[in-house]
C-alpha cells in the first residue's frame, strides 16, 4: 500500500520556456565572462542613459550570474524607457516564476501577451503560471490560445495535457501528451507526465515503458530513476 500511494502522489511537472529571447538558458560556469560584460555595459549605460538595449543586454548577465534582483531593476528599466517592449516583460516574467512569485509572473506574463497578442510563449507560460494557482480550466483556455497559435507547440500540448490529468481528464490528456511526443521526439517530460498518468491509472506496464524512454533521454535525472523503480517495485509486488 505504501508503494501504491506513492504511485498515486507522482506529481506531473510541465516545463517553462526559455529565459530570454535569444533561446539561452543560464550559465554559471562562465561566471567572470559575465562579470565583465557588465561592466562594459554599464559603462554603455553611462554614456546612454536612455538607450534600453544595454539595460536588457545587462539584465541577462546578471541573470546568468544568479543576480536576480539587478535583472529585475534592468528590466524594469526597459518597461520605463520602451513602455510596449513585451520581451521584457516576458523575461521579468520568467525571473518572477523562478523566484516563485507567481503573482508578479502571471502579471508580466498578461502583459506580454496584451502587447504582442500572437506572442506564443508568453501565453503558454501564463497558463503554466495558472496551472501552479491550480485554476486548472483556466489554464486549459490560455494553453487552447497558445495552440491555436503553434499547433505544434509540444510544451502547450505537455501543459495542457497536465491540467487535464488533475481535472481527471485522462483520455484528453494522453491525447495531448501523445502530441507533444508527435512534435518533439525527445520531451523526456511529456513522457514522464503520460507515465506518470498511466501509474494514476493502474497501467503500471505503460508507465514503466514512459518512465524507461524519459530516462533514456535524460539518463542524470533523479525523479525518472526514482519513479521507475517504484513503478517496478508496485508491478513486483502484485505479482
Amino acid at each position: 500500500m505504501k508503494l501504491l500511494r506513492q504511485i498515486l502522489a507522482f506529481l506531473l511537472c510541465y516545463v517553462t520556456t526559455s529565459l530570454f529571447i535569444y533561446g539561452q538558458v543560464k550559465d554559471t560556469s562562465n561566471y567572470k565572462i559575465f562579470r565583465y560584460k557588465i561592466i562594459d555595459e554599464t559603462k554603455f549605460i553611462k554614456l546612454s542613459p536612455n538607450d534600453p538595449e544595454h539595460y536588457f543586454k545587462r539584465a541577462r548577465y546578471y541573470y546568468e550570474i544568479g543576480d536576480m534582483t539587478s535583472a529585475i531593476q534592468d528590466l524594469t528599466k526597459v518597461i520605463e524607457i520602451k513602455p510596449n517592449d513585451f520581451q521584457a516583460y516576458f523575461n521579468r516574467g520568467n525571473i518572477y516564476y523562478e523566484l516563485k512569485d507567481l503573482k508578479q509572473s502571471l502579471s508580466d506574463f498578461t502583459k506580454a501577451a496584451e502587447i504582442n497578442p500572437k506572442y506564443s510563449k508568453a501565453i503558454c507560460n501564463k497558463a503554466n503560471v495558472t496551472q501552479d494557482m491550480e485554476k486548472y480550466d483556466e489554464s486549459i483556455v490560455e494553453y487552447n490560445k497558445a495552440i491555436s497559435l503553434d499547433t505544434n507547440y509540444a510544451l502547450a500540448y505537455n501543459g495542457r495535457g497536465v491540467s487535464f490529468v488533475k481535472l481527471s481528464k485522462y483520455d484528453q490528456a494522453k491525447k495531448d501528451f501523445d502530441k507533444a511526443i508527435q512534435n518533439k521526439s525527445n520531451y523526456a517530460k511529456a513522457y514522464f507526465n503520460r507515465g506518470c498518468m498511466f501509474a494514476i491509472l493502474n497501467k503500471y506496464t505503460d508507465a514503466i515503458s514512459d518512465f524507461d524512454k524519459a530516462l533514456r533521454i535524460d539518463p542524470n535525472n533523479a525523479e525518472y530513476k526514482d519513479k521507475l523503480e517504484t513503478a517496478k517495485k508496485i508491478i513486483n509486488e502484485t505479482k
